[in-house]
């Protein structure tokens, strides 16, 4: 078999290269994998594209599985490389394959952006592991993205949205892409371009960022997208695996109108991957509204260190706000002030930072950087801004974000209870739905799913018994709520 997963062995030169350019190499079972998430076409004739082609390893994984089929017909390959070494490579790779009548093998060095948004020509098939890097925004790509109404910030985008262009009526496309497309306002016209133009068939989530794509250092997470170009079809296949073993993967079937909800201004595409067993507690629930319709909201913390280093303190005193930092969120326990380690704990009040400081009051604190390892994506604790030491008020620092009133009064029974909720499993599979970051944006927590004011508070007055926050008490608070609702015990 054709090695095509090579490495140049020139760390000086073409590591640099491959950075500049955002090339990241396909592996090879993940080129074949990729390939068989093809849908099968009737066509008389296969014209395939691979724009950003690399050494050739997902058009060799094609023509591989092409070359087994009965009856064949003809395949035309135009593969896109503007990395000179990479081209090499790819016309070495390619030219070993054996000789075909019925195939035909072409190849170009040249940008594919510049050069397919000057093109007309449509594919049957296209399949691509894109580059990803930020386009600068004064660059003739990104000025021709825009003429063209495809406005990209990152390499990845702009290749995926010419290359749905360029997919003939019916053709299919399969693309190994970051999932950070999914959700948030900067990937919405790549969201609104797929939605209008192609339906979305499957999607398959590489879980394991270190055993999949170990070699490159990927530590975003990653999904397979196929798309057609036609209408959206009922139903959509959604796929996972979480070993190196693709052959492993779990597949189910769900509703479109659960991958990309109905009303859904952003159009965020969920993937509700988790048979969701929390489901049949919840039913009492109607979980359905965010923090906007329950009159809340969710920020950033301002205040960012180095720019206010000599206002910060190890020690809180009168001229001071307490400032809540993310090692202050430790295991669902809020520690606060922790005198260790020059840790610091409070910020000096200035004309300048004034703004960025709160009012007393009951705040929820979710940190924004979570490890890979841990058991929840959002770990929340409530914050008592009352009294001494918070009489001048509260600040938060960049590392967290926090939820505070926006209409509605924060009092301590929703506090609680919205930590509660936070904190359940039934949350984190939410937030799983919606983000494959380990990094909790304030744009996730404005579209996460919450249950009405009348339920948190419950949550909350029930957790207050408990006396702590911790994933087992807010479970354990949720699910005596709902025994009350459903008048029996939930397991």
């Amino acid at each position: 078999m054709l090695n095509t997963d090579i490495r140049l062995d020139e760390p000086s030169a073409a590591s640099a290269t491959r950075k500049r350019l955002g090339q990241y190499m396909t592996p090879t079972d993940v080129a074949f994998f990729l390939v068989d998430l093809m849908p099968e076409q009737d066509d008389t004739d296969i014209t395939l594209l691979d724009p950003g082609a690399g050494q050739g390893a997902l058009t060799t994984a094609f023509i591989k599985k092409w070359t087994s089929q009965r009856p064949r017909r003809h395949l035309a390959v135009d593969a896109v490389e503007i990395d000179k070494r990479q081209h090499g490579m790819l016309v070495k790779n390619l030219s070993s394959l054996p000789q075909d009548q019925l195939l035909t093998l072409g190849t170009r060095r040249e940008d594919f952006i510049l050069s397919a948004l000057k093109s007309d020509k449509k594919y049957s098939h296209i399949i691509l592991n894109p580059p990803y890097a930020r386009i600068d925004s004064k660059s003739p790509q990104a000025k021709l993205l825009r003429q063209q109404g495809l406005p990209s910030t990152n390499l990845y985008s702009a290749f995926l949205s010419i290359s749905i262009k360029s997919l003939a009526a019916n053709g299919s496309l399969v693309a190994l892409v970051p999932r950070s497309f999914c959700n948030g306002k900067y990937y919405k016209p790549l969201r609104d371009l797929i939605l209008h133009e192609t339906s979305i068939h499957h999607i398959h989530l590489f879980e394991s960022r270190t055993d999949t794509f170990k070699s490159d250092g990927v530590i975003q997470e990653n999904i397979a997208i196929v798309l057609r170009k036609r209408t959206q079809a009922q139903n959509v296949s959604l796929s996972t695996s979480k070993a190196k073993n693709l052959s492993l993967s779990s597949l189910t079937v769900r509703p479109f109108q659960e991958i990309v909800r109905k009303g859904d201004d952003m159009r965020v595409i969920r993937l509700p991957l988790h048979q969701d067993c929390e489901t049949s507690r919840l039913e009492p629930l109607i979980v359905k509204h965010r923090l906007s319709d329950l009159g809340l909201s969710a920020s950033t913390g301002p205040i960012v260190d180095f720019r206010n280093r000599r206002q910060l303190r190890l020690t809180p005193t009168q001229a001071s706000v307490p400032l809540i930092h993310s090692y202050h969120i430790q295991s669902h326990n809020l520690c606060w002030p922790l005198i260790t380690n020059g840790k610091k704990n409070a910020l000096v009040l200035t004309n300048k930072n004034a703004k960025n400081v709160l009012k007393p009051g009951y705040y929820i604190a979710i940190r924004r950087f979570s490890s890979k390892e841990q058991y929840h994506r959002i770990v929340a604790n409530p914050v008592e801004a009352i009294g001494p030491p918070f009489l001048n008020g509260v600040s938060f620092e960049n590392h967290v974000n926090y939820i505070t009133t926006a209409l509605t009064e924060m009092d301590r029974e929703l506090c609680w209870g919205l930590t509660a909720y936070l904190n359940t499993d039934h949350a984190d599979r939410a937030f799983r739905d919606i983000s494959g970051s380990t990094q909790v944006n304030v744009s996730d927590l404005k579209i996460l799913d919450f249950p009405p004011l009348e339920d948190l508070r419950r949550f909350g007055i029930e957790l207050l018994k408990l006396g702590s926050v911790s994933p087992v008490n807010s479970e354990l608070a949720v699910k005596n709520v709902l025994s009350t609702i459903h008048g029996h015990p939930i397991n």
